[in-house]
């Protein structure tokens, strides 16, 4: 029962005539704790009981990277997890047949931060490119070739594509 979140278990009570599932909620720490026989339900033929796991309302923190990774989708932000340390759990870069020197990838991270002036979100976005070796270069300041490291937050969402593939980008008009 250590695993357990003792907040609340669901019975899950099919109703033939109805044909519909209801749900009865209980909070197993009190039935535990009860002598009052109240709270026990006596089963029947396919009810489920459904039982939460302790973990269940712990937020975990991560990130979502989206391109032409080899492997993409959400993944667990770690402390101090770099793009770099993301693009390699993501499995890398997909570079098709073109190992040419020099190949740019463009990086758009969209980050929420919170607005002191209302409750509501405002988002960021940082965009930056990266060389085949995942070296991270300021997108306004890349002839300077220094290297530099961006670090993660919870929620970012980060999109790499090949650099020739925003400058070849197509409009499309509809009339």
């Amino acid at each position: 029962l250590k695993l357990v979140f003792k907040g609340r278990i669901d019975l899950i009570r099919y109703d033939i005539l109805k044909d519909k599932k209801n749900i009865i909620p209980f909070n197993l720490e009190s039935l535990l704790d009860s002598s009052d026989m109240s709270q026990n339900i006596i089963l029947e033929d396919r009810d489920i009981i459904r039982v939460y796991p302790s973990n269940m309302f712990i937020k975990k923190n991560n990130v979502t990277i989206q391109g032409v990774v080899v492997n993409e989708g959400s993944y667990d932000l770690k402390e101090n997890m770099t793009l770099k340390d993301l693009i390699f759990e993501a499995g890398g870069l997909i570079y098709k047949d073109e190992m040419l020197p020099g190949l740019m990838f463009s990086v758009d991270i969209s980050r929420r931060e919170s607005s002191l002036v209302s409750n509501s979100n405002v988002y960021k976005n940082i965009r930056v490119n990266i060389d085949q070796n995942y070296n991270v270069f300021n997108s306004s300041n890349f002839s300077s070739r220094k290297s530099k490291s961006v670090i993660l937050k919870d929620n970012d969402f980060i999109i790499i594509r090949r650099d020739n593939e925003i400058n070849n980008r197509q409009s499309v008009n509809i009339q």
